[in-house]
């Protein structure tokens, strides 16, 4: 029989790895009341949050390249924008797959990772001398739909 420690809120600080060892240990002998629950609950909490994270991370990517292949004059890296689109709509589906509950919140998370991809494509415009009134009229103005991000050809 496997031995059990016992809870070390003090190691949920130290050593995260052991922690979460001896606290799975625990909840596999069903010694529940042993168990961190505080810590293991702030865990798993933090565990979706990760994900959802991560789906606003991939869109805000798909944004901000999208808005660069849009309003940039560069010729030379469009190419590259084009694959990191490609590159973010297969994490994008793979983490959708593996936590099919975030496709719900999708549409949600849309606005946060457009506010965002915007922010990204200023800075990137900006820093290469391509940022004008006009352009940051058109990131502030422009829109996306789920299907666009997802699916949509690309400009």
């Amino acid at each position: 029989m496997a031995t059990v420690l016992a809870p070390d809120p003090a190691g949920y600080m130290t050593d995260l790895v052991a922690w979460a060892d001896a606290q799975a240990a625990l909840l596999r002998a069903g010694r529940y009341g042993a168990a961190d629950m505080a810590n293991i609950v702030e865990e798993i909490e933090g565990l979706a949050q990760q994900r959802r994270s991560e789906l606003r991370s991939r869109l805000s990517t798909i944004v901000q390249h999208w808005l660069k292949l849009e309003l940039s004059p560069a010729s030379d890296p469009r190419a590259g924008w084009r694959r990191t689109i490609g590159y973010a709509r297969v994490e994008l589906d793979l983490l959708i797959g593996d936590n099919p509950s975030l496709n719900r919140e999708v549409d949600t998370t849309i606005m946060a990772a457009v506010h965002a991809g915007a922010r990204l494509a200023t800075v990137d415009l900006d820093s290469f001398g391509e940022l004008n009134p006009e352009r940051a009229r058109a990131i502030a103005a422009r829109k996306f739909t789920r299907d666009e991000l997802l699916e949509g050809e690309l400009p």
